[in-house]
């Protein structure tokens, strides 16, 4: 990053300083406040007045006077009645007395109500006393920490990034600001009750798109009703209209509700990630809340005064849990390499926490049961016991954490065991690829994977899992991309490939120094995520797997090497067996072929012969040329006769080649559609030529073969060319079409051409053979086009057919074997903005071709429906492209004619890709959806 980026990002920092830093000051003076501001009383009151603890004045514990108890409640504080301070958050009880004043105070004691008046004496200022509560003062801390650093350090910056910032910065406040309510100092009730009613709404929003977005058709609504709902109530406290008690009711209602928001999304129609985060979030409340309903609950007059400290010492130190938890289950995505490290701290911290609870509580409850005289010496008892059993029960706690935040499997103590006696029992690259597939991908929830060997700075898959064949690095700079990353989770928001985005964990399989390949990983249940715990687990099956693909290559060798050894043997003995029949059936082949090239040749070579002795001869200009002309197309004939009887000679071979164990044509994997295409696009121009238009309707998936691509561009070729060639007018359609059944791909060629006698069709495929049709055509041949065609498609083991009439053109089907069909390209639902009745013909036509299709009276119809679901086309009348402006989906536009779709085509405002001019015909239509939707992003 350069200065001035970094400049750019300082100033747009500035806001999130400016917010953190008055969120701070505003805790800070409240702090300062309850110890230099507020009065010294020597006891301590609720917000109803009732005295709830009386402080001691001297060290020997002696309360300051006899005249007020625990229990007490004030209806008058010197000139301060308690109407009045219910009325004005200003008045703050004993404000303007100091030590050694004595005030008055009016009480009411016990269940008769008895009214009495005592004076009391403010005690002596000591270095204590204001510093008593400084611990739950500073309890904002957590809270102001933990919004502090999601604000600078966490992505992404969404909703819910932004709401749970606020939470964090008002819970701090509301700490701050309620223990010093009863008190009112410097307007701390006011401040108490805004922030309650501020927190309402927030938390609601919080958890209606936490841990997963819901009611999304009426949250808008809700939402404002519940932010304007807050500004209300907080408009009335401002003036003293709300009763005392009316933000505390409202605050419980927004946790109750947060807390069943939270337990619904653990029912089974949520997402699995969901589940686990509203999991994690639940576990973050119980444990930051309940030791101190806990102790509330079991404390009592008999509870032993030394214990009381350290029961709400434990509370306290609960409560920073809630907001740890909540950042770790929405953002544990993107925190990297920190998050082993966090999750570590809140086991860690989370376990301590409930081992000391566990301890005091049994400690405590013993005591009492057992009555023990000397509690020192039942206590170092204790304390033994349960320091001798914190290490055996930490690893299942922390088991049980992390169960809790990765939603993850437990792994037996003998797994990596297990798995290195299957992965030594797999001497095959395929047995290997099937244990990881089959046995131990589904065992770690992993529904995304890929088994990728080097192979000459490339990788070769050697399995996949849920992923098309353009998902797999092949490229050297991908390869690069993946070591640069490798054995580190990569969250969805880092910046990488679009074709390599499912990637989340590159696991290295590396043998010394020397790099195998890589174990590639993405999607798994329930959220995509890879914690520290299981890439470490991966990291040590990794080394397994690597000497398993040592041993499985060099087992490859050994099995190559005596294959080999036993083929040598066995071709000896074949060959001096059949050697008499092949050098005669060689013979017969030779003979046949010079019968048939000298045939042949016969014909290009007498001609040249006759027009150069009659070029000798002639002095006209016009007969030289004419004759010169002849000669070059005589010349050309010889030269493709030529080329053709080389190409069907390396076929013989190549099928001599098969048969002998010897086969010399390289294949490999070849994506059909991509190849036809490319050869329609090099002969349009030469059907544009003579007259014709030339189609390519590709199948609505990929069809990979294995084959030889110049043999199969050869095939595509020579029946793009016969069909141009003998169609004197109208279209020539190409299209290719999986029959998946059948475990094959169908290549069809159509013309309207001349087409071919019924009794020719038998003979099609010899050599040298030229239909009636084709032989009294001005057009000139070899031949030899479809024996070529037939020769290739033979050592493909495909099949082909020809179908024709005379004048009505002719069919050529070709079919080979289906490697793989890739899934069907995703289409999703396609919009039709009805125009004058068409959109139910329309709608008709796609859902035959099994889209899903809508249709829209109007264009504000359409808008309502992008608002709930997405569109992936839409089809509209070009004059609605002002109204469909912005609209967030793309779109293809209808013209009322061809000239109208010319000059919108002229202008700019369109693309010829996206306009289709009426009248409509179903192939247009179709093609033209099939092309936009496979332009989409």
């Amino acid at each position: 990053m350069n200065l001035r980026q970094r400049a750019g990002a300082n100033y747009r920092d500035w806001p999130f300083v400016l917010i953190s830093a008055g969120v701070l000051l505003v805790c800070l003076y409240y702090v300062y406040a309850r110890i230099y501001l507020l009065p010294q009383p020597g006891l301590t009151i609720g917000s109803n007045w009732v005295v709830t603890e009386i402080l001691p004045c001297s060290p020997t514990g002696a309360p300051c006077a006899d005249d007020v108890r625990v229990g007490d409640r004030f209806l008058v504080i010197g000139d301060l009645d308690y109407e009045t301070y219910r009325r004005d958050w200003r008045m703050t009880p004993f404000g303007g007395y100091g030590a050694g004043d004595k005030v008055p105070i009016q009480l009411v004691r016990g269940e008769s109500a008895q009214t009495m008046t005592v004076l009391w004496e403010m005690p002596a200022s000591t270095f204590t006393s204001p510093l008593r509560d400084f611990g739950p003062l500073l309890m904002f801390l957590p809270f102001w920490l933990a919004g502090t650093v999601i604000m600078f350090f966490l992505q992404p910056h969404d909703r819910r990034w932004q709401l749970l910032i606020a939470t964090n910065f008002l819970v701090s406040i509301w700490f701050v600001s309620g223990t010093d309510a009863a008190w009112q100092v410097r307007a701390s009730s006011l401040v108490l009750r805004v922030t309650s009613w501020l927190l309402l709404p927030v938390l609601l929003h919080l958890h209606l798109i936490v841990p997963a977005p819901r009611w999304a058709t009426i949250r808008p609504y809700l939402l404002s009703s519940l932010y304007g709902l807050a500004a209300i109530m907080i408009a009335l406290e401002i003036w003293w209209i709300v009763p005392s008690g009316g933000y505390l009711i409202g605050l419980i209602l927004s946790i109750l509700i947060s807390i069943s928001l939270l337990v619904t999304s653990l029912r089974s129609h949520h997402a699995a990630a969901s589940r686990q985060a509203a999991r994690t979030m639940l576990a973050g409340l119980a444990l930051a809340f309940g030791p101190g309903i806990l102790f509330v609950l079991l404390r009592g007059e008999s509870t032993p005064p030394a214990i009381t400290p350290l029961l709400t010492g434990i509370a306290l130190l609960s409560i920073p849990l809630w907001p740890l938890f909540y950042t770790y289950a929405i953002f544990r995505r993107y925190l990297g390499d920190l998050e082993f490290r966090v999750s570590r701290l809140l086991g860690s911290y989370s376990f301590g926490l409930l081992y000391l609870i566990i301890f005091v509580v049994t400690f405590w409850v013993t005591n009492q049961w057992l009555g023990m005289g000397e509690p020192i010496v039942f206590g170092a008892i204790i304390s033994t016991f349960f320091v001798v059993l914190a290490p055996l029960l930490r690893p299942s706690y922390m088991r049980l954490v992390e169960q809790i935040f990765h939603g993850a499997i437990p792994y037996e103590d003998t797994f990596i065991e297990d798995f290195a006696g299957r992965v030594s029992k797999a001497v095959r690259h395929e047995d290997l690829a099937r244990v990881l597939e089959q046995e131990i991908a589904p065992k770690l929830l992993i529904r995304q994977s890929a088994l990728c060997l080097l192979s000459g700075g490339h990788l070769e898959a050697a399995y996949s899992q849920g992923l098309l064949p353009h998902q797999l690095p092949a490229s050297a700079s991908q390869v690069d991309y993946i070591k640069t990353t490798a054995s580190r989770y990569l969250p969805p928001t880092q910046l990488v490939p679009p074709e390599l985005s499912w990637i989340r964990l590159a696991m290295p399989l590396q043998l010394g120094h020397r790099l195998l390949g890589f174990w590639l990983l993405g999607r798994r249940d329930p959220d995509d995520f890879y914690p520290q715990r299981d890439i470490s687990l991966l990291t040590a099956l990794t080394g397994y797997v690597a000497i398993a693909i040592e041993n499985a290559q060099l087992y490859e060798q050994l099995r190559a090497y005596a294959t080999e050894l036993e083929e040598r043997v066995n071709e000896r003995t074949r060959e001096l067996a059949t050697a008499n029949v092949r050098l005669q059936e060689l013979d017969r082949l030779k003979s046949k072929f010079v019968s048939d090239v000298s045939h042949e040749l016969r014909t290009p070579i007498t001609n040249l012969e006759l027009y150069l002795g009659l070029l000798e001869q002639v002095n006209d200009g016009a007969k030289r040329a004419r004759y010169l002309s002849i000669l070059k197309h005589e010349t050309k004939r010889l030269i493709q006769l030529t080329e053709d009887i080389l190409d069907l000679a390396r076929l013989d071979l190549s099928r001599e080649s098969e048969g002998n164990g010897n086969y010399k044509v390289a294949f490999q994997t070849i994506e059909l559609n991509a190849l036809v295409e490319n050869m329609v696009e090099i002969h349009t121009p030469l059907a544009e030529a003579n007259g014709l238009r030339l189609r390519f309707v590709p199948g609505r998936q990929p069809y990979l073969m294995r084959g030889e691509r110049n043999q199969l561009t050869q095939v595509v070729t020579n029946l793009l060319v016969n069909a141009i060639n003998y169609t004197p007018q109208g279209q020539v359609w190409v299209s290719t079409h999986g029959l998946l059944a059948a475990g094959q791909v169908c290549l069809l060629v159509q013309d309207t051409g001349i087409g071919i006698e019924a009794e020719d069709l038998p003979y099609l495929f010899e050599r040298f053979y030229r239909g009636q049709q084709a032989g009294q055509s001005t057009i000139r041949g070899t031949g030899l086009g479809l024996s070529i065609v037939s020769e290739i498609v033979r050592l493909h083991d495909g099949q082909i057919q020809v179908r024709s009439q005379p004048r009505q053109g002719t069919s050529v089907i070709v079919r080979f074997p289906l490697t793989e069909a890739a899934a069907p390209l995703s289409q999703g639902a396609i919009g039709i903005i009805d125009n004058g009745g068409s959109g139910a013909q329309l709608r008709q036509l796609l859902q035959e071709e099994q889209y899903t299709a809508h249709v829209f009276a109007d264009v504000a119809d359409a808008r309502r429906h992008l608002a709930e679901e997405s569109l992936a086309l839409l089809i509209a009348n070009a004059d609605r492209a002002g109204e469909l402006a912005g609209v967030d989906a793309p779109c293809l536009w209808v013209a009322a004619d061809a000239g109208s779709a010319q000059t919108l085509i002229a202008s700019g405002q369109f693309s010829f890709r996206d306009l289709l001019a009426q009248p409509l015909t179903p192939d247009d239509v179709l093609i033209a959806i099939h092309a936009a939707l496979a332009r989409r992003p």
